[in-house]
């Protein structure tokens, strides 16, 4: 018993050690924000996803949509991206992603959000 109990104090402080390492490397630098979800995912995975029309892209588009959704009730004062419609967002942001497939798709967002203020 007392050899199982080692074992498992050894288990649970190795993954503390791994899990800690991890979270702290997660951490977004001063000055930044962190990014959780497809946020993530650079421009060039975006547009390949669009181009095999799989289940990765609708939850990208998602993503896209909650995201500036989200910066529009942050906000209360902006209507981004309400000016146009699914189509023309995503014409956008097929056009952005291709001139610049190693930015973000968080970084996408914001220029979206920038380019249809309301």
């Amino acid at each position: 018993m007392k050899t199982t109990m080692l074992a498992a104090c050894a288990a649970l402080a190795m993954s503390v050690a791994i899990w800690g390492g991890a979270m702290a490397q997660m951490s977004p630098a001063p000055g930044t924000i962190g990014v959780i979800g497809l946020g993530t995912e650079s421009c060039a995975t975006y547009l390949q996803q669009e181009q095999q029309n799989n289940v990765p892209f609708a939850e990208s588009e998602s993503w896209v949509a909650g995201f500036v959704t989200g910066h529009n009730n942050y906000t209360q004062e902006s209507h981004s991206g309400t000016s146009t419609d699914e189509a023309g967002i995503r014409a956008w942001f097929n056009s952005y992603c291709s001139a610049h497939p190693y930015d973000s798709l968080m970084r996408a967002a914001d220029h979206f959000i920038v380019a249809f203020p309301d």
